[in-house]
Formats: C-alpha cells, structure tokens, sequence
C-alpha cells in the first residue's frame, strides 16, 4: 500500500528534477537571443515563412517555459504545492477569461480584435502560472549581521 499513487508524498511524482529549471530558461533565452538578431540583421521572412518562425518560435518558448512550470523547486514543501495549485487555477481562469471577453471587448471598442490562437493562450497562461507562482513563493529570509 505504501506505493500507492493516492498516498501522500512530500515530492510530486510527476514532477521534474530542480536543474530542469535552469534548462528551461536557456531554452528561452536562446530562442529569444536567435529571434533578437535575426531582427537585428534585417532578416525578412515572407508571409508564410513568417508564420510558420512565429508557431516554431511560440512552441519552443512554451516548451522551455513549460519545463519551468514542471520542475521542483530546490525545497519542495506542502505551501509550495498549494501555491501551485492556486497558480494554476488562476493561469486556467485568465485563460478562460480571456477567450471568453475578447470577442466582446471586440465589439465594445468597435475594433476588431484578433482571437488568440491556442499557442497564445498556452503561452500566455504557462507564463501567468510561473509569473504568480514565484510571486507568491515565500522568499528565504537574510541573515542579519
């Protein structure tokens, strides 16, 4: 009985080892450093090439940024998994939210606004889970001297 999924255990199964943090963000910042200078050399791209560089380019952050969400933090305690519990309730009800009342800010404003495609909205809601997760993540008291 002691292997059993529905025990309670300190650690998340599922969850990635604390390193996987540090990959996740080279992901980003190396996928943001390649989209930065090809801007920057004037690289052009025509119109379906565009589209395709910005889903890869969307995939590859959601990827890294997903990598980040998934993984422990150095100590891992039960504050820490209800945090992330309420970060992602909160990431899924932005989500929601935001599909639902973009067609109506829409006709409010009289301007036609485009709907976010689902690679925005995961986007979008796996950065809102980590922006609100390490916001709300008790910081480590300094020693005093």
């Amino acid at each position: 009985m002691e292997n059993s999924p529905y025990t309670t255990s300190p650690r998340l199964r599922l969850m990635l080892p604390y390193y996987f943090k540090k990959i996740g963000v080279a992901i980003i910042l190396v996928t943001g450093l390649i989209l930065v200078m090809l801007k920057i050399m004037g690289y052009q791209f025509n119109a379906e090439r565009h589209i395709s560089y910005k889903l890869i380019s969307q995939a590859i952050f959601f990827f890294g940024a997903f990598i980040i969400a998934l993984s422990h933090d150095k100590f891992e305690t039960e504050r820490s998994n209800r945090i992330r519990l309420q970060s992602l309730a909160i990431s899924v009800l932005f989500g929601i939210m935001d599909t639902f009342f973009a067609p109506f800010i829409s006709l409010v404003i009289d301007d036609p606004l485009e709907m976010p495609t689902a690679p925005d909205l995961l986007v979008q809601m796996v950065f809102i889970y980590i922006l609100i997760y390490f916001w709300s993540k008790p910081r480590p008291k300094k020693a005093q001297p």
